[in-house]
């Protein structure tokens, strides 16, 4: 309380002093700063009375700024924070004049993922902006349902994924080869270029010139910072230049999907992501039912893929080095992953890549057991529909921010953080349950991220040799807007040029 008296006199010293001495500007500025002193202590008072004495900070800023200052100029310490306030359960807060809370056990963030009736897909206070309100994510349950029908049978096909690979295993290839020989390098940098370029190549690789791929590298980064930028969309601001770059993204993406349906009416073979979603919009038009998927809504959908394959891929493949050059059964695990490719054998006489990172294999096992012990994306912001009652324990108002915390609810979890394909978690229920989401909204592209981090982990292991420097901030995580190393220093040699 008195934090907001002394906010209060702060509030009229200003006014009096901007006034400059007149009495009307006074009266209307004191009025003002009042105004806005009451409103604040009313929305502190909402918030202990929602709070009604669960985890989380007694007292909030005025309208959760400055949560928001905090969680944005350094999100690492302020989750961190919040988490610490219930390491299993939940804790609450305020944030952008919302009432915040962050839920940190697991079962009850797989509760908030499928409960389609009280919750909503939030995402991010600025995802709205970026997305857009006609997005995938926001779509109701019936129109998401035959959106995805459309999407998933044809886009992750057998046929599909074997496209799929081989623009991946090509991409892995080229950008860890180009490594040899530079000495140390931020291996970060260049895994997201070697991201972009599977993505492109896998997604619409064969309708892009080479400008346009420099262009498209260019506009989804710029996109990406949007989400570590404040929610504030004026020209300049990072938001506002985000959504310049969407936009141009869609620019580029939409003629190409009324290409490929044009190419796909026509009998051509499917070569990406957008041919083989294409060939399924064809196929429902010839049967006589109604093309649901405009050339705008496959530019829109096939913009987050190339979000999520940049961003959360990226923190897949770092955190899977980072745990290839920390883990006691390093050496094991390595020969392990080079039997199941051959790397002794003859080119010639080596398995096929695809048997080898097919779902069973040991390398896929080692693809899970990164993703469970690191988990990319750390949390999933929900809104709630109605007034809802968490747990038993709390009652929140609609409008609500609920954020189910992935990567803490990981620290739960049997083996946490340790990297043991032979020993980790065997049931996979934390990947199947939480990494990628649950529910309707269950990360759809989930199959291409798992193979793109199983075919990396195959290369790395068929092709190279690798060294890390390990520093003091080795084992630290940053937002970016997914979770990486603080720092990712490597050194990469051929395979063949180490001697035994």
């Amino acid at each position: 309380m008195m934090m907001l008296l002394a906010s209060a006199g702060v509030a009229l010293f200003a006014a009096l002093w901007w006034s400059g001495g007149s009495l009307a500007l006074t009266s209307v500025l004191v009025a003002v700063a009042t105004s806005l002193s009451l409103y604040w202590l009313a929305d502190v008072l909402r918030y202990r009375s929602i709070r009604a004495g669960n985890p989380g900070p007694a007292w909030t800023s005025p309208f959760g700024i400055g949560a928001l200052v905090s969680m944005v100029l350094d999100p690492i310490p302020f989750w961190t924070q919040q988490a610490a306030y219930n390491p299993k359960g939940f804790s609450v807060n305020a944030m952008l004049g919302r009432f915040m809370v962050f839920v940190t056990d697991g079962e009850l963030c797989n509760s908030v993922f499928t409960n389609l009736k009280d919750y909503i897909l939030f995402a991010h206070p600025n995802a709205r902006w970026l997305f857009g309100s006609e997005n995938l994510i926001y779509m109701d349950q019936a129109t998401h349902k035959a959106f995805r029908s459309l999407l998933m049978p044809g886009v992750y096909s057998k046929e599909a994924l074997a496209v799929y690979l081989t623009c991946q295993e090509k991409a892995c290839h080229q950008h860890l080869q180009s490594l040899v020989g530079k000495g140390e390098v931020d291996a970060r940098l260049y895994l997201r270029c070697m991201n972009a370029d599977a993505s492109q190549e896998s997604f619409v690789g064969p309708y892009l010139t080479a400008q346009q791929k420099k262009q498209l590298s260019e506009d989804i980064l710029t996109f990406t910072l949007g989400f570590l930028s404040f929610p504030v969309s004026v020209p300049g601001s990072g938001l506002w230049k985000a959504i310049q770059a969407r936009e141009r993204i869609r620019s580029m993406l939409t003629p190409i999907a009324c290409l490929a349906k044009e190419n796909m009416a026509a009998g051509k073979s499917p070569m990406c992501v957008m041919d083989f979603w294409a060939k399924e919009v064809v196929s429902q038009r010839e049967e006589g039912k109604d093309d649901a998927v405009s050339d705008g809504d496959m530019a829109s959908t096939v913009l987050d893929f190339f979000f999520a394959s940049q961003d959360a891929t990226t923190s897949a493949v770092v955190w899977a080095l980072h745990l290839l050059t920390t883990c006691p059964d390093r050496e094991s695990i390595l020969r392990g992953m080079r039997d199941c490719v051959g790397a002794d054998l003859p080119p010639s006489e080596r398995p096929a890549l695809g048997d080898a990172v097919a779902p069973g294999s040991y390398i896929h096992t080692c693809a899970l057991e990164c993703l469970r012990a690191r988990p990319p994306v750390p949390m999933v912001p929900h809104l709630t529909r109605h007034e809802v009652v968490l747990d038993g324990k709390i009652t929140l108002p609609a409008g609500s921010m609920v954020i189910p915390s992935i990567s803490v609810a990981a620290e739960h979890e049997p083996a946490a953080g340790v990297f043991s394909p032979d020993g980790g978690a065997k049931d996979g229920q934390f990947n199947t349950t939480l990494v990628f989401g649950a529910g309707q909204h269950k990360c759809p592209g989930r199959v291409y991220a798992i193979q793109l981090l199983a075919v990396f982990m195959a290369v790395v292991a068929r092709d190279f040799q690798f060294k890390r420097r390990l520093t003091e901030k080795s084992n630290e995580s940053i937002y970016l807007p997914t979770l990486v190393p603080a720092d990712s220093w490597y050194e990469f040699d051929a395979l063949s040029n180490v001697s035994d």
